[in-house]
């Protein structure tokens, strides 16, 4: 039986800085982040004893383990899938996914009338994968890779304000440079994982530990050894 307000630990380890927030219903009891860039596999797990040691909680007590699915880099991204999967598989408790453009639609919250929002990830050159949402909070446009060019702004010209949100924001401000587009400040954190997670945990629209895997930019180059291939 699901539990009415039910400890969710979110982890958000998709881009360069990484943050943890526990949730009580979507409450945050405890929030930690670390803002050294790409140091995600030596303080994940920190970050996740300080926030439970935060509200004297056990592991055992968690409910449900949330986290940004991505789009991302490869290594950020699986740091936190791994060690979330290892956790809901010994703790037997479901696993929720939240795609990083959602985290950012709840963080920037209300959007404005004949607005629109894009929300976006910096894929580096002038590559960024982005969502569109309308006033609604509805998404118009699936996460996609976008190239900027001069020729793509015409998609924006609908709308009377272009409300960015996202590491890709700045690139996207001073690529443009109109002034329809405004930097709302707003990147993919754990605190904007709370109220998508509780909805998600109680539709019950959880994850396969065994078989998932996050939303990767690219499918990594690995190379194997040409020995190894000989057998």
């Amino acid at each position: 039986m699901m539990r009415a307000n039910p400890y969710i630990l979110c982890i958000d380890s998709a881009t360069t800085k990484c943050s943890v927030a526990l949730g009580q219903g979507i409450e945050m009891v405890a929030y930690d982040q670390d803002m050294e860039s790409n140091s995600h596999s030596e303080k994940l797990t920190l970050l996740i004893q300080n926030v439970l040691k935060t509200v004297e909680i056990t592991p055992k007590s968690l409910d449900a383990i949330a986290i940004n699915g991505g789009p991302g880099s490869y290594t950020s991204l699986r740091v936190g899938a791994s060690v979330a999967k290892a956790m809901c598989y010994a703790l037997d408790i479901p696993l929720i996914s939240i795609s990083i453009h959602e985290i950012m639609k709840n963080g920037v919250g209300t959007i404005d009338e004949k607005s629109l929002l894009v929300t976006s990830v910096d894929a580096r050159r002038m590559e960024v994968y982005v969502s569109w949402y309308n006033q609604s909070g509805d998404e118009v446009k699936n996460s996609e890779s976008c190239i900027l060019t001069e020729t793509n702004v015409e998609e924006y010209d609908a709308y009377d304000k272009v409300l960015l949100a996202g590491d890709g924001a700045g690139k996207m401000l001073n690529f443009y440079n109109n002034p329809k587009f405004i930097n709302s400040q707003i990147e993919n954190d754990a605190k904007y994982m709370l109220v998508p997670a509780i909805q998600l945990y109680e539709q019950q629209k959880f994850e396969n530990i065994f078989l998932y895997e996050p939303s990767y930019f690219k499918t990594p180059n690995i190379t194997v050894a040409k020995n190894l291939i000989k057998g």
